[in-house]
Order: C-alpha cells, then structure tokens, then sequence
C-alpha cells in the first residue's frame, strides 16, 4: 500500500488535536490556534489544555508529512528552542506514522507525540496530565522506497562489513570489503540513513554507525533459524565429543550461539556450527536425526560472511562477535538472555572485535 499524497501539516494538526481530546480526562478542554512566530521560529501550532480547575498549560506542536527517524533526529534541536523561547510547558511531534524508534527518540529527549495510528504520548507537571497509547509499530500506509528490508545475502554482507569496520569509508571502500555491489550498498546504506543508524556526509563518506542499533535493526529481518538452513540434530554422547571431533575435522566448522559467546565456559547443552554442508558435516560427526532432545544445530549460512571474520581459540573457529550477537538475539532458549550480556561485553571492549 502506498501513501499517494501526503497529508498536510494543516490536516495532521487537526486530527491529533482530536486524538488528544478523545484521550483527555472528563472535564479537561483542548483547544487549537495557529502560533505567531517566535523570535526566528515558528510552531505550525499551539495547543492549550484546561483542567477542571482552571489551570491551564500550553502545547507547542510540530508537524510533519515524513516521521522517519532520520526526520524525528534533524527536528529535535528545533523543538528544544521552540519549547525554550515560547515558554510552553510542552512540546510533541504530529506525523502521519512513528515508528518505535521515533517514538524512543522524542522519549527519550522528552518531548510527546501524536501520529495517525494511535501512538501518543503526552507528559505535563502542572496541571498534572500523563496520557499513553499505543497504536501500530509498522507503518499502515508505507511510502515507496528503494529498500524497506535487510533480508537476504547482499544486505547482510553490507550490515556484516558495517558493523566489523569501523568508518569513516566512502560507499566504494564498503562495497569493496563486503564484496557487495555499490548499487546494493547505496540501497542499504540509504536505509539506514533513514532510520537515523547511520551518518553519512552529502555525496561523501559514512561517518557514524550506530552498530547497536544496526543489530537490533538488521534482527528484525533476519533469524538465525529461519534466514540459515538449520537442521536440528543428536549426538548421543553430548556435544563435549563434538567439540573435540570438529577440531580435527576434514570440514570447516564455525561455531555460533551460547558457545561462541562464552569460549572458555562449559560447553553449552545445544551447539550450533556453522558448516558449508550439514550432511557431511552430520556424517563425520556421528550426528543422528532427531525428533526430540536435539543437542547440536548444523546451520548452512545465508552467505558465506557468517563464517567470515572468524575467531581461533585451542584450534577451534568462532563466528565473529556481531555474528555471534545477531545468531543470539534471535536464537533459541536462553540464547536471547545471553545475547544482552555479549552486547555488554562489546560496549566496554569494541578495540577487541571492531576494525
């Protein structure tokens, strides 16, 4: 579904006013004027809510067509001087559509919002007001992009090469250590740049990514059980003798999941290899199929950049760390719960995994 025709600022301001009267308490007013300009700037509204009592508070509004989080970030230092020189004891975002970024943006800057789903936030002290609702976290009415996804092997070769580099690299410098073609780097870049997870310089080098939110970005689209092909399989004396045979193995294994992120800790009660081909691999490692109980997952990778970057620890390969993090995010078990400690480790020791 396309959104053909964007909606005005005029007809965006009106509805959320709506919104908001809708979710006031009984005996609260809300009412609406187009603003006069303050010193150099002007609010495309004010809002005046009146409580029961008489006391009253003011709403500066800024509304756009576009709430991409890119647009949501660029607007910020505006709303902060408009709330600063108009006095107003708030300020919120209107758009046709926020996406939880957005949302965590102006949440976290602290300022409320309104857009045409349902999703709005309003915070005042005096008088005390605090409204929350929750409408759509995808957007209804997309507007035609190039790219809306990270599914599939050239997006993730990117997503890989900008998460394991660190910038400043032009489009043709990451097109060249993904092994990607530029036209897909451009698209994938351009997307993030939309989502406010990369930075980029007009018509120049990427300098900024945001590489924790590219994974939590780059996990919407891609699981580690769904995007690779995996087989779920036994091995009848635990994966203690696994480990051992995969060290000698005439085959190239890369271990991921729990194991990877804890190398040096007591072997895991499910192992997960990344291997080029699961039926040999099965064979060589004694692996029998399984309707329950499976201790080892054999994983063929969307792309061969899963087992790229690896890591060598007492003879044994294991899968880079954001491959790692990524496989564990979306994994099984208590795969996720060790995945939040890793992202902790690669905060306090990003020298150690980032180029």
């Amino acid at each position: 579904m396309t959104r053909k025709t964007l909606e005005s600022e005029r007809t965006l301001i009106r509805r959320a006013g709506e919104q908001l009267e809708r979710s006031l308490p009984t005996s609260w007013a809300l009412t609406s004027r187009e603003e006069a300009r303050v010193q150099d700037l002007r609010p495309d509204a004010t809002f005046t809510l009146r409580a029961p009592d008489g006391k009253s508070a003011t709403i500066v509004v800024e509304a756009k067509s576009d709430g991409a989080p890119a647009t949501v970030r660029r607007t910020l230092p505006k709303l902060v001087t408009l709330l600063a020189r108009s006095g107003a004891d708030a300020a919120i975002f209107v758009a046709p559509y926020l996406s939880p970024r957005s949302r965590e943006f102006l949440t976290q800057a602290g300022f409320g919002y309104v857009d045409g789903t349902g999703n709005i936030r309003l915070s005042i002290e005096q008088p005390a007001l605090f409204i929350q609702a929750l409408g759509a976290d995808r957007d209804p009415a997309p507007i035609d992009r190039p790219l809306r996804s990270l599914r599939g092997r050239a997006a993730g070769r990117v997503v890989r090469a900008l998460l394991d580099f660190r910038p400043p690299y032009t489009l043709s410098e990451l097109a060249l250590r993904s092994e990607t073609p530029i036209a897909s780097v451009f698209r994938v870049v351009d997307l993030l740049e939309r989502e406010a997870i990369v930075e980029r310089m007009d018509r120049g080098p990427i300098t900024s990514v945001s590489w924790q939110d590219l994974l939590r970005r780059w996990t919407h689209d891609y699981a580690f059980l769904t995007s690779n092909a995996t087989k779920a399989l036994l091995a009848p004396r635990g994966v203690t003798g696994v480990i051992a045979a995969l060290a000698g193995a005439r085959f190239d294994g890369v271990i991921t999941g729990g194991m990877a992120a804890a190398p040096k800790v007591a072997p895991e009660r499910l192992l997960a290899i990344y291997v080029e081909d699961a039926e040999v691999a099965a064979r060589d490692l004694g692996l029998r199929d399984t309707e329950a109980g499976a201790n080892v997952i054999l994983a063929e990778p969307f792309d061969v950049v899963a087992m790229e970057r690896y890591r060598t620890i007492d003879s044994l390969w294991f899968a880079a760390p954001t491959q790692v993090v990524a496989d564990l995010m979306t994994g099984p078990g208590r795969w996720p719960q060790q995945a939040e400690a890793m992202l902790r480790w690669m905060e306090e020791n990003e020298d150690a995994w980032r180029t």
